[in-house]
């Protein structure tokens, strides 16, 4: 059984690595592109207070990512 729980472990440990620069790239593009991001999303641009809070969301994702990345870090 410990077998066939490292064979699946392996292509989880790539998927969660895949979905953490998923959302790196995602706040990075949040931050830069924020309108882009939104109508590529819902299929219409930000203005005015939305372009704040996407930025603001994409400083959170990044910095989420970062946090994890050093969590990581320190455990090997």
């Amino acid at each position: 059984m410990s077998s066939r729980r490292a064979l699946i472990a392996v292509p989880v440990v790539w998927l969660l690595a895949a979905a953490g620069v998923i959302e790196a790239a995602m706040g990075v593009a949040l931050i830069v592109v924020p309108s882009t991001v939104a109508v590529l999303l819902l299929g219409d641009g930000l203005t005015g207070t939305g372009l704040t809070v996407a930025r603001v969301t994409g400083v959170a994702l990044l910095a989420g990512r970062i946090r994890e990345g050093a969590r990581r870090w320190r455990e090997c």
